[in-house]
């Protein structure tokens, strides 16, 4: 061998040492559950989300199988006057306002059959407070939305979506706040009188339990060592 050869040979024999280190291994498992580019969203690099165990957990929202209606702005009112509302047609990107104020939302939503046997979770984000209830009037689950770290953003419709689909009518109670109140550049501050607060997600998306699974105990014993 030439010197050029060895020095060929002494830098690759570098390399491998190099990347048997800690701090890229624990750089690769980052990549590979998908924490390393983690945004409260669940964004991550185009091209790189399904090849992350993150990127397998919830698919695409899909949109077009939700029938979304919004009633006027209305005060705090109970559930017995909910179904006396008027709704008209809405959708995603639409604002609401002003702060303190609530509009209730109808969503009839279409589960197909190519759902069959899978679990189906509805996305919301209106980048405020929000409950859920079920057309009889019992709530079922608070949103959070924005991008905060106590961000909530889905709920199970099914477990296991029924052989040839289903169907269900659900109503989201959407308050013009946030968690920590309205406050003008802060939660600490006086509230902001003209909050207005967009409508960012309303779509299906299907759950995959054994990538959550394999997520979570991947998780663990990384941040166990």
């Amino acid at each position: 061998l030439n010197e050029d050869h060895w020095g060929f040979f002494f830098r690759n024999r570098l390399m491998a040492v190099e990347y048997k280190n800690e701090r890229i291994a624990r750089e690769r498992i980052g990549v590979f559950t998908g924490w390393k580019d983690f945004a409260v969203g669940g964004n991550q690099p185009i091209g790189r989300k399904r090849h992350t165990l993150l990127g397998q957990v919830w698919s695409a929202p899909v949109r077009t199988c939700i029938d979304l209606e919004v009633s006027e702005r209305q005060d705090r009112i109970p559930f017995a006057e909910v179904k006396d509302l008027e709704f008209k047609r809405t959708q995603v990107g639409e604002r609401f306002g002003p702060t303190w104020s609530t509009f209730w939302f109808k969503l009839k939503i279409h589960i197909s059959a190519e759902y069959s046997g899978k679990e189906v979770h509805l996305m919301w984000d209106s980048n405020s407070e929000a409950m859920l209830w079920s057309d009889h009037g019992q709530p079922r689950q608070g949103f959070t939305g924005g991008g905060g770290m106590c961000r909530r953003d889905n709920y199970p419709l099914f477990h296991e979506v029924p052989s040839g689909g289903a169907e269900v009518v659900v109503y989201v109670e959407m308050a013009c706040n946030g968690l920590f109140g309205a406050g003008r550049g802060g939660d600490i501050e006086p509230p902001d009188p003209d909050c207005s607060y967009t409508l960012s997600e309303c779509g299906v998306s299907t759950f995959d339990a054994e990538a959550w699974q394999l997520l979570q105990r991947v998780t663990v014993i990384f941040n166990h060592q």
